[in-house]
């Protein structure tokens, strides 16, 4: 019994297997003798076959189903490593996000949010951007302050300065009681800043003339040089370059030395030498090379002060004397 039971068994479980249960059941049920023995064997096998193959079956399902759980389990467990696999790709490549998606539901809500988010306010790097364009704009806009004007010395501080240097340069002669004592001067602005420079000859005859230049700057009265041999020389100027021309005259021999002041120092910038003679006088040639005479004012003492105040007329010069120490020539000049 034992062995036919497992027989049926075996063909249980093949027909199960193999999908032949059809044929089999049949030649099974048609087993039946006349003995009730056989009878009640059959009817026991039958019953017998068929709770083998219920327990087969229930032993296949439970098979089936736990190869099934393991299947959703083994299932479950690599989606929750995709899902872990992407969370790491999307935040390494989203630094920004800090909160993995795992279902297309918060995926929408993710989204949805995320573009309320962009459409209602800025996002904090937007808001530091647009603060710091408004610092950078503030910062560039020019600022208005009101311009200064630098401040020069006062001409009639300059005017004041020149007087006393020329009265100055009179005393100081006048202390070795020499017969004669000649003073001339003009004004001349050499390096072209608006105020002019004093430029005095001084001596007590024709042969010992020296000349002095003086300039007036924020700190005062100031010699620019001095010993500058002014022999036979007179004040004259280069109206196209502007330039101070010391020109010399003796005995039909003449001489022109254009001369600068550069702030520091004075210098020659060029000389020119020739001859007049009969006709010719001095200030032709003088007119030749572009050099013309300026005015200039001229004290002397022979026993009494004298003022000669010289005017350029015609190529020469007209004069009014005046008695004393006069200094309408420095205070009358413009600048």
């Amino acid at each position: 019994m034992k062995r036919f039971i497992s027989a049926a068994f075996a063909a249980a479980a093949l027909i199960a297997v193999t999908g032949c249960e059809s044929n089999h059941k049949g030649s099974v049920t048609e087993v039946s003798t006349g003995d009730s023995t056989a009878g009640m064997t059959s009817n026991y096998t039958s019953q017998s076959l068929q709770a083998d193959i219920l327990t087969t079956s229930a032993v296949t399902s439970a098979v089936s189903s736990a190869v099934t759980s393991v299947s959703h389990s083994v299932t479950a467990v690599s989606t929750s490593l995709t899902s872990e696999t992407e969370a790491v790709s999307n935040e390494q490549s989203k630094p920004s996000e800090t909160k993995a998606v795992t279902t297309s539901k918060a995926a929408s809500s993710s989204k949805t949010a995320s573009s309320n988010k962009n459409t209602e306010a800025p996002s904090n790097s937007e808001t530091t951007s647009a603060s710091v364009r408004t610092t950078t704009t503030s910062a560039d806009e020019p600022q208005l302050t009101e311009p200064t004007t630098k401040q020069g010395p006062a001409r009639e501080d300059i005017i004041a300065a020149y007087k006393g240097a020329v009265s100055d340069t009179i005393d100081t002669m006048l202390v070795s009681e020499p017969e004669t004592v000649s003073v001339a001067y003009t004004l001349f602005d050499m390096d072209g800043n608006g105020i002019p420079e004093l430029i005095l000859k001084c001596g007590t005859n024709e042969d010992d003339m020296q000349d002095t230049f003086y300039t007036y700057d924020d700190f005062g009265l100031k010699v620019i040089c001095d010993g500058i041999s002014g022999i036979h020389t007179g004040f004259a100027w280069d109206p196209e370059l502007n330039k101070y021309v010391s020109a010399y005259s003796f005995m039909g021999e003449g001489a022109l030395s254009w001369m600068s002041y550069d702030g520091s120092d004075i210098y020659s910038l060029k000389t020119a030498s020739f001859e007049y003679g009969g006709d010719e006088i001095f200030e032709e040639q003088a007119a030749k090379n572009g050099v013309e005479w300026l005015p200039f004012a001229k004290y002397t003492y022979t026993g009494e002060e004298l003022t000669w105040i010289y005017r350029v007329v015609s190529g020469g010069f007209e004069y009014d004397e005046i008695t004393g120490r006069d200094f309408s020539f420095i205070d009358n000049y413009e600048f």
